[in-house]
């Protein structure tokens, strides 16, 4: 999903979603990356808010005006209701940062991995991050080995992320 193209074309009908945005400014920045691809694209943001209530909801709005795409649609709910809105096999790419809890983590990604695309990658934040232990425990829990990648971020956090397969089933 993410290898860049040379091509001055965009290419059409990217899909993608993260779940969990905080103030949306990580979410913006992917967004910005995507488009620096050349990706023509369009962008779910989800979040219950449950940590900020309204002022959270409104810095993220805040900040999607001041970011000037207008591919970007933002979901203030929660990570079931959203994934209710669309169907199993629509997205190129979700990330979850959501809850950094041991069972809201393995449900989110029980649930989202039937809404990426085969082909598709799902990702998500906090996986070696020794302040969220319930993250790794989950991923490794639902994720089978051979199809888990990670990799350790600048501050410590870790990423990890799969690539939907026909034959490759959730634990």
């Amino acid at each position: 999903f993410f290898a860049g193209n040379s091509s001055t074309a965009k290419r059409n009908n990217s899909f993608v979603a993260e779940v969990g945005v905080a103030d949306g400014r990580s979410a913006l920045m992917l967004a910005d990356m995507i488009n620096n691809l050349r990706k023509d694209f369009k962008m779910t943001m989800i979040d219950s808010c449950d940590y900020g209530q309204m002022n959270q909801a409104r810095d993220i709005w805040n900040h999607i005006v001041k970011s000037g795409f207008e591919c970007i649609d933002f979901l203030h709910m929660s990570s079931l209701d959203a994934s209710v809105k669309f169907p199993d096999n629509h997205f190129d790419f979700v990330f979850i940062d959501a809850s950094h809890k041991y069972e809201p983590t393995k449900a989110d990604i029980r649930l989202w991995y039937h809404k990426i695309k085969v082909g598709g990658i799902l990702a998500g934040h906090d996986y070696l991050c020794s302040e969220n232990p319930e993250v790794a425990l989950a991923v490794n829990e639902v994720i089978p080995i051979q199809a888990l990648r990670a990799e350790q971020t600048e501050r410590g956090h870790g990423i990890w992320w799969t690539q939907k397969a026909d034959h490759i089933k959730m634990n």
